[in-house]
């Protein structure tokens, strides 16, 4: 195996692919197990909003027959809602590092960046940007509503981590 950008040759022996194989997994476990806990305890804190999830997770299974599918989980919208807000609240990773790969000019304020420059990217604090998020300490999921504004959820939505150094899990963050 050779990276074509570094040159950096290795064999792939069984031990590698282990390592690379218990990598995988332990890096998609704690963020979900910790976005997971949060939106819990989110949940917790404020009953009315748990009151409507519960709500709509009964009338999907009462409308698909008790039969819930990937598809019928991705019809609850108010549960993805609260979801994307627990995750703006408590972003599994507070920073992205990214390194350039070839000399560019970034589009907004044409800054020249040149290639093999450390790129980071502040996820907690763009998720707490007051400009971006009004009250941005409050846990309101209808800021996630259809045409409220520019929200997004910068960990999984975001050019930074797409392409070859995207995060394994990335197909499943929704």
């Amino acid at each position: 195996m050779r990276d074509p950008q570094t040159g950096y040759e290795m064999e792939p022996t069984t031990g590698l692919l282990s390592a690379q194989a218990l990598f995988f997994f332990t890096a998609g476990v704690e963020p979900c197990a910790n976005a997971i806990f949060s939106t819990l305890v989110l949940l917790c804190r404020h009953p009315k909003i748990l009151e409507k999830v519960h709500q709509e997770i009964d009338e999907h299974f009462e409308k698909h027959k008790n039969n819930i599918t990937y598809d019928v989980i991705c019809e609850m919208e108010y549960v993805d809602k609260v979801l994307s807000e627990a995750l703006r609240l408590f972003p599994p990773i507070g920073l992205l590092t990214r390194q350039c790969c070839q000399d560019t000019v970034l589009p907004v304020g044409n800054v020249k960046v040149a290639k093999g420059t450390k790129m980071f990217t502040p996820i907690y604090e763009i998720h707490n940007d007051p400009k971006i998020y009004p009250d941005p300490e409050v846990f309101d999921p209808e800021r996630f509503s259809k045409g409220v504004g520019p929200m997004m959820i910068f960990t999984c939505h975001s050019e930074w981590v797409t392409g070859r150094v995207s995060a394994p899990g990335m197909p499943s963050c929704k």
